[in-house]
């Protein structure tokens, strides 16, 4: 799974919040949409989560979905 997309489901994040390294929020968010249309996005489903943001240092809060 791509790292800015892996980001965003483990986190719970808005696109607009995707961190800048991952490059524009929108480009990040148009492209996996077009995955999900064209079938490309159900390659993904083998991958092996955990793969993105430790990969690159990152500490990744998971979220609960709720504001705090």
């Amino acid at each position: 799974m791509p790292p800015a997309t892996e980001y965003e489901f483990r986190t719970g994040s808005q696109w607009v919040h995707l961190p800048e390294r991952y490059g524009n929020w929108r480009g990040v968010y148009n492209q996996l949409r077009m995955w999900a249309v064209d079938g490309t996005w159900e390659g993904f489903a083998g991958v092996s989560p955990g793969l993105g943001c430790e990969a690159v240092g990152e500490q990744v809060q998971e979220s609960s979905g709720a504001f705090s």
